[in-house]
C-alpha cells in the first residue's frame, strides 16, 4: 500500500483536530508517497492548511446544510464534497470522530475501506454498520493514544513521542505575530477565559482576579485571547484585572498557534487554544470541569491540573443547571496550583545543564 490514498475525515472541533494531528504525522512517516486529504469543517480548516502533511484539505460547513436542509444551495454543496471525495480515488479513510455524520461522509466518499474507532469509543455507537474494520477498545487512555491506535489497522504501530506538523501557521501569520510582540513586554503569560462548553467556563471575574494576582505577585504581562463570541468575558477579565493592565489581542487560530509558543505560560479551560499550546510544549495551567484529564488534559508538556472533583464529575455534559464543578473552584484554589507550577518549572530551569560548547 505504499501508494495509496488515504482520507482522513475529523470535522471538529479545534481540540480534536489537533488530538488527531499526531496520528496524521504517524501515517504521513509510514507512506511518505501517500496523497493523505483531510475532510474537515472550515471553522478548523485553517489548522491544516499550512501543513505539508496533508496532502488537500476538503471545507465542508454542516452547521450550514444543518441550518437550511432543504436548501438547494446546501444539496448542490453536499453534491460537490461527495464528487470531489469520489474523484480522489481513496484507497481507505479513516473515520476518528465516530458520529453518523463523520462515517457517513467517510462511506460516501467511495473509499475501498472504511475504517473506525472501537465501538465501545464510538459516541454514536450504532455508527459501526459503516465501517468494515474497527480498532481495538483504547481503554482509559489520551484522545491522541486513541487516535494513534486507529492506524494499527493499516499495519503501522505508532511508538514514541507524539509528534505534530512543523508549523500551523503561515509567514504572514508570523509576520502580524512579530509586529504584536513588539508592543506586549516579553515576559507573558497568556490567559484563555472562555470555551466551547457553558459547563467548561470558569467565572471569567475569577480569571480576571487571577490575571491581577499574577502581574502583581509574579510581575508576568497578561495577554488575554479569546474565539469567536467570546469578547464578553474579557471585558469581565479586564474588569476585575484592574488597575493592571491587559494585552487583549485579537487573532486568528494560527495567530494564535504562532504567538502562543513564546508566553511562560497558557492558562485556561479544556479548549482548542489550550491543546495547541500543549502541542508547542507550552507550559500549560489548566482549569478543568466536566472532562477528564486522563482523555482530554495537557499532553506531553510541563502542565499543573485545577480541578474541583465531585460526585458528578467526568460528566462530559455541555449543559448544566448547577455547573458546581466550576463554581465551588475558588480563586485560591487555582492560585495554589499556578504558585506550585511556578515553582516546579523555576526547579525545573536551575537544574538545567547549560550547553556549553
Amino acid at each position: 500500500m505504499g501508494s495509496s490514498n488515504f482520507l482522513i475525515v475529523r470535522l471538529s472541533a479545534i481540540g480534536d483536530v489537533v488530538h488527531t494531528l499526531p496520528a496524521l504525522m504517524d501515517l504521513r512517516a509510514s507512506y511518505p508517497e501517500s496523497e493523505i486529504d483531510w475532510l474537515v469543517e472550515s471553522a478548523s480548516a485553517p489548522l491544516l492548511t499550512n501543513s505539508d502533511a496533508v496532502s488537500q484539505v476538503i471545507e465542508i460547513s454542516t452547521k450550514d446544510w444543518r441550518r437550511a436542509p432543504l436548501a438547494t444551495q446546501t444539496w448542490r454543496e453536499i453534491y460537490r464534497t461527495i464528487q470531489r471525495l469520489r474523484n480522489r480515488h481513496y484507497d481507505v479513510a479513516l473515520d476518528f470522530q465516530g458520529l453518523w455524520k463523520s462515517a457517513f461522509l467517510a462511506w460516501v466518499s467511495g473509499a475501498t475501506e472504511v475504517l473506525g474507532i472501537g465501538t465501545a469509543d464510538l459516541r454514536e455507537s450504532s455508527t459501526h454498520i459503516l465501517y468494515h474494520r474497527q480498532a481495538k477498545p483504547a481503554g482509559k487512555v489520551h484522545r491522541i493514544e486513541r487516535n494513534r491506535l486507529l492506524l494499527t489497522l493499516l499495519g503501522v504501530t505508532p511508538s514514541g513521542p507524539a509528534r505534530y506538523p512543523s508549523r500551523l501557521w503561515s509567514p504572514s501569520d508570523q509576520s502580524r505575530v512579530d509586529s504584536l510582540l513588539r508592543t506586549i513586554p516579553a515576559n507573558f503569560v497568556v490567559v484563555n477565559p472562555g470555551g466551547g462548553w457553558q459547563t467548561k467556563l470558569w467565572p471569567a471575574e475569577r480569571f480576571g482576579k487571577l490575571a491581577r494576582w499574577i502581574n502583581e505577585k509574579y510581575g508576568y504581562a497578561i495577554v488575554c485571547t479569546w474565539g469567536p463570541g467570546e469578547g464578553r468575558f474579557v471585558e469581565i477579565l479586564q474588569d476585575h484585572a484592574s488597575p493592571v493592565p491587559i494585552f487583549p489581542l485579537t487573532l486568528s487560530i494560527t495567530e494564535f498557534a504562532c504567538l502562543v509558543r513564546y508566553a511562560h505560560m497558557f492558562i485556561g479551560g479544556d479548549t482548542g487554544p489550550m491543546h495547541i499550546a500543549a502541542a508547542y510544549s507550552v507550559p500549560v495551567l489548566a482549569i478543568f470541569g466536566p472532562t477528564t484529564v486522563e482523555s482530554n488534559g495537557p499532553y506531553q508538556t510541563p502542565h499543573q491540573v485545577a480541578q474541583r472533583l465531585l460526585s458528578c464529575s467526568h460528566c462530559y455534559r455541555r449543559t448544566c443547571w448547577h455547573h458546581s464543578c466550576m463554581k465551588y473552584l475558588e480563586l485560591e484554589e487555582v492560585g495554589g496550583a499556578f504558585q506550585r507550577f511556578e515553582q516546579s518549572l523555576s526547579t525545573h530551569a536551575e537544574c538545567q545543564v547549560p550547553n556549553v560548547e
